[in-house]
């Protein structure tokens, strides 16, 4: 969300397009937050990938460090190799999405990942 303003007055506009005129007498900070749970800000792009840092901090953050170490330990030698010394982690990856898949995380909750991870 941001804010325009102008001459005639203050307007409030939402990621998607939507615009609110604020009016004579509004509170802005009201207004402002009844305007933002109606139009939530779009979620970032999720990243093309992330460094490893930044993925074992994310799931560290999450509390799945621990289980995300136990499935690599499951895998296969090759397949744990490329976990453990990428120099990125591809969103695209099929490693990465097969064990995304096993852990059960649906695809939403792993961009989401992927956009925490890039905060990180």
């Amino acid at each position: 969300m941001r804010l325009e303003f102008t001459p005639e007055g203050t307007t409030l506009i939402a990621d998607d397009g939507t615009r609110r005129e604020l009016k004579e007498g509004e509170d802005q900070e009201t207004v402002a937050a009844a305007f933002r749970a109606e139009h939530p800000d779009a979620k970032p792009p999720v990243p093309a990938s992330v460094t490893p840092i930044q993925m074992r901090k994310a799931l560290r953050h999450l509390g799945l460090k621990a289980t995300v170490d136990a499935y690599v330990a499951t895998l296969d030698e090759e397949a744990a190799e490329e976990w453990e010394y990428a120099l990125a982690i591809e969103r695209g990856n099929a490693t990465l999405q097969a064990a995304a898949a096993g852990l059960g995380m649906t695809d939403e909750q792993a961009d989401d990942l992927f956009r925490l991870a890039a905060s990180m």
